[in-house]
């Protein structure tokens, strides 16, 4: 008989400690979708800013920030789009827009190195791909 009562008083001290870790749980995981989707308005509030530009007065730079952005946003956490990333290599050499004027624009706008981006996301072949469409050689 006394362990039961041993045990019914400590049963319900066992249920604050699990309310306040489910609670500091929730806390952290609201916490975390804040800053998750707080850091995706801001590049994107960002990306909007950075493709601001007067075609009319200098269409290359524009290009440039254009394929620096489109990039950028091939480059996701789960997959990357390695075909929209050859579009803008085929359009860049289309379109006569150098490497080092997108990469230029890259740094600007994200403050990230393109060519070392480039270099971490994509394997040897993809890069390579990708230098062909564009028309770049080694």
């Amino acid at each position: 008989m006394e362990e039961t009562d041993t045990l019914n008083g400590i049963v319900p001290d066992m249920e604050k400690p699990l309310k306040i870790g489910i609670n500091i749980l929730i806390a952290v995981a609201v916490l975390f979708a804040v800053f998750y989707f707080g850091k995706k308005w801001f590049d994107n509030y960002k990306a909007s800013q950075f493709n601001n530009v007067d075609i009319t007065k200098n269409p290359k730079e524009a290009l440039a920030k254009t394929y620096a952005n489109r990039i950028d946003a091939a480059f996701t956490w789960y997959n990357d789009d390695e075909e929209a990333i050859y579009q803008v290599g085929r359009e860049m050499k289309a379109n006569q827009i150098p490497f080092a004027m997108v990469a230029a624009a890259y740094k600007a706008g994200f403050g990230k190195d393109l060519a070392q981006k480039m270099s971490t996301q994509l394997n040897a072949k993809e890069l390579e791909k990708f230098y062909k469409a564009a028309g770049i050689t080694a």
